[in-house]
């Protein structure tokens, strides 16, 4: 957790040094694989925001697989490191990778969760790169507004994003 928490404060070189407790306390205790996972993840993000773009990819796939090792292929904790795949996609894989990770969550997650609005504006701001995507774009946005409608605080950030994209 410490590794996330450095990460996001953007607090790199500390995020560096957790990670590598980090690694030798999982060692110690045998690497448990939901407590892998979680670590995986956390440094996954970590290389993704150093620009290490390889190794964010293949600790974002062990975090995926790890997770499901623990809880199961639906488990809703695999939507972090898909998401965070999708990130170092290009173009159509990109918004495919997107797509993906949108069926999931409204599978594990429900069409009406606020992780799927989330998703769904991700998912707006790469089509709106492309003048072709602007409809669609539209469409992701409109649906996440009408889930956030339902189901956020009206401060919210993934609120107010959503309706500042639209």
């Amino acid at each position: 957790e410490l590794v996330a928490v450095y990460t996001t404060a953007d607090r790199l070189p500390e995020a560096e040094l957790w990670a590598r407790l980090a690694e030798a306390l999982l060692a110690r205790t045998g690497y448990p694989p939901a407590r892998r996972a979680a670590l995986a993840l956390n440094v996954g993000w970590l290389r993704l925001r150093l620009g290490q773009n390889d190794s964010a990819r293949a600790l974002l796939r062990e975090a995926v697989d790890r997770f499901r090792q623990a809880y199961g292929a639906q488990a809703p904790d695999v939507l972090p490191p898909m998401q965070a795949l999708c990130q170092l996609e290009d173009g159509a894989d990109r918004i495919g990778c997107f797509e993906q990770a949108l069926s999931f969550a409204k599978v594990a997650l429900g069409p009406r969760h606020p992780e799927v609005a989330s998703i769904l504006n991700n998912t707006a701001a790469f089509l709106l790169d492309n003048p072709d995507g602007v409809p669609r774009a539209c469409a992701s946005l409109e649906e996440a507004r009408d889930i956030l409608a339902r189901a956020a605080e009206p401060g919210s950030v993934v609120l107010l994003s959503t309706l500042s994209n639209l």
